[in-house]
């Protein structure tokens, strides 16, 4: 069976059903861009600026300790350095509960849970060696305290500081790459939608030009017969090509 043989509801439930396909296939590629999208978003907003807040929560901590252990160095007041000593452990017990949160933001990324595994032993290495100059420092060894502070204090500070300082510059690059990644599919999604849009556009117009050609074509045949005829002409012939309703007319 020849299109053109279908009935006219038929045709127009064919065209209607294939503009309506189209549109569906546009919404689900729309709504699968969408959710790219979402997720990048997600991405940035769960994980990525959460890890980064933490890891500058950890610098500024490591920054609290450092400059406490120093002002207790230079200041040998009894009530100064006992206020300088509940910043050092209201800093470390900051510092531990964040590097324990940090982790489930990370998303298991290897690079990242491998770095935070430097962080975590480095925060260990560096608070044994910050409790053990106050140690020096509250048995009056100030001598020892110095050179313990500068030969063994600070290569593990910034052994701390490298690891924290790597975290963060990963986390700004995923930061980045999600925000790029999100920028391609907002002008994919975009270029998509206006390309399938005139698609659909030019498929409907198509299928409204053929419909319409299909009808009035016979209609307009038959009557240029009716007007031959009404003028005498009884010899016109309609060669009938199709069954549909216009052809059984």
């Amino acid at each position: 069976m020849t299109l053109a043989n279908l009935s006219i509801g038929k045709r127009l439930a064919l065209g209607f059903g294939a503009v309506s396909l189209m549109l569906v296939l546009i919404s689900a590629l729309s709504n699968a861009s969408i959710l790219r999208l979402n997720n990048g978003t997600k991405e940035i907003v769960e994980q990525r600026i959460p890890a980064i807040e933490m890891s500058n929560r950890v610098e500024a901590q490591i920054s609290i300790i450092a400059i406490a252990a120093r002002n207790m160095m230079l200041n040998d007041d009894p009530a100064d350095r006992q206020r300088q000593v509940q910043l050092i452990e209201e800093a470390r017990k900051v510092m531990t509960t964040t590097l324990a949160e940090i982790e489930p933001t990370l998303m298991a990324h290897a690079e990242s849970i491998g770095i935070l595994r430097r962080m975590e032993a480095a925060s260990a290495n560096y608070l044994a060696g910050a409790d053990q100059l106050l140690k020096l420092i509250h048995a009056g060894q100030d001598q020892e305290a110095r050179a313990y502070l500068l030969n063994e204090l600070r290569p593990r500070l910034y052994a701390l500081k490298d690891a924290t300082e790597a975290e963060l510059a990963l986390q700004k690059q995923f930061s980045a790459a999600a925000a790029q990644d999100a920028a391609a599919t907002y002008g994919s999604t975009i270029r998509q939608t206006w390309g399938l849009g005139l698609f659909a556009l030019a498929l409907a117009a198509g299928i409204a030009f053929w419909i319409t050609r299909s009808i009035t074509r016979p209609v307009e045949r038959a009557l240029e017969v009716a007007n031959t005829v009404a003028a005498g002409d009884l010899t016109s012939r309609i060669e009938v090509t199709t069954r549909d309703e216009t052809g059984q007319l």
